[in-house]
């Protein structure tokens, strides 16, 4: 049900493509000016909204083209607004102050309207566009309604403990500490499925590698793995779901033979593998869900690509809004200590003799 003024602030019902007047229902309500009026109806609602659906479908419709839209919420007394700018491009080493300030009444117009500006020693005055009042509605049903993105609701979930009321939590506390994967899917444009293998650290966040392909088989680990214990070094633990892939007696054995420790998750509780899931989430609402990827190729390119922004430029907010690991560009000559000091010197090389034909 939608509520707003119209006309002479007369309260209505807007029902598709015309309005009923049900100033009526809300007669009992005291007040001195339309504020109160809603006031009154938000502090009620519940108790008075059967009235309002009521005096709704029996009055008369009128349409919205012949009557003039009002502000839902008529020169309110106060409106305290809170504002910072949280980001910055990622320069800020921590995030801005909050500025707390309050906005004219006079600010809230209707559809049409004119903004009367208040008489304030200013040069800037800005305005912003907002949708209305809901009231008595499930914030969920609207987002739905309009299209966008409903959060998922968080179960609660108990802490692992043990049968002597140890706790089973390992949490990173170095890098290298703990790493963690998992298996993320999707389609190319012909509809045929692709996989991939992340791998993440969790104290830093980076994102240490994605391994795409169309199959990815307990070898396809093994590979992944060997090639960044040669470039990053061995970590202390990595942890993992039961997945067939990571619980294979070869994954197994190979980890444990170069020096690390799996760390499997209880069955069915990916909420203890959170880090990766995590960053498979972001992966997928970031990129996967916006992508069209006509071969596996592109697929490749573009999901390292991502990884690389979201590794070097994409604020974390639990780093400090810091990427976990920004670029260094180092020019090439001031890396050699004969460019600082001066010009290399120089070496004549003298021609060997051409050998002759006796």
């Amino acid at each position: 049900m939608k509520i707003g003024f119209f006309d002479e602030y007369r309260l209505g019902v807007v029902l598709s493509d015309s309005i009923v007047d049900v100033s009526s229902a809300v007669a009992e309500i005291p007040r001195l000016g339309p504020h109160d009026l809603i006031n009154g109806l938000i502090a009620g609602y519940q108790t008075r909204r059967r009235r309002l659906e009521d005096a709704a479908s029996s009055g008369k419709r009128i349409p919205l083209a012949s009557v003039k839209l009002r502000a839902p919420l008529p020169r309110p007394i106060n409106i305290d607004c809170m504002a910072v700018n949280y980001m910055e491009d990622g320069t800020r080493k921590e995030p801005a102050p909050i500025n707390a300030f309050h906005k004219s009444p006079s600010s809230i117009i209707g559809p049409g309207e004119t903004m009367v500006l208040p008489d304030a020693p200013a040069s800037v005055f800005e305005g912003e566009a907002e949708l209305g009042v809901v009231i008595g509605k499930r914030v969920e049903r609207i987002w739905r309604r309009e299209g966008l993105k409903v959060p998922k609701k968080q179960p609660k979930r108990g802490r692992l403990w043990l049968a002597d009321g140890s706790c089973v939590r390992l949490r990173p506390e170095h890098r290298n500490h703990v790493w963690s994967y998992d298996f993320v899917e999707d389609r190319t444009h012909d509809g045929r499925k692709f996989r991939m293998l992340t791998v993440l650290d969790e104290f830093t966040h980076e994102s240490l590698a994605i391994r795409v392909a169309r199959k990815l088989k307990a070898i396809d680990v093994i590979d992944v793995l060997s090639d960044l214990f040669i470039a990053r070094g061995v970590p202390a633990h990595i942890r993992s779901d039961n997945g067939p892939e990571f619980v294979a007696k070869a994954v197994r054995e190979w980890i444990a033979a170069v020096g690390a420790k799996t760390a499997y998750i209880a069955p069915g509780s990916p909420w203890e593998n959170g880090y990766i899931e995590s960053f498979n989430a972001r992966l997928r609402d970031e990129l996967l869900d916006g992508e069209i990827f006509y071969s596996l190729k592109e697929a490749q390119i573009v999901i390292e690509s991502w990884r690389r922004h979201y590794n070097a430029i994409r604020p974390h907010e639990s780093l400090g809004y810091r990427p976990p690991a920004p670029e260094v560009f180092v020019p090439a000559l001031a890396a050699w200590p004969s460019a600082r000091l001066g010009s290399a010197p120089t070496t004549t090389l003298t021609p060997a003799s051409r050998p002759g034909l006796n």
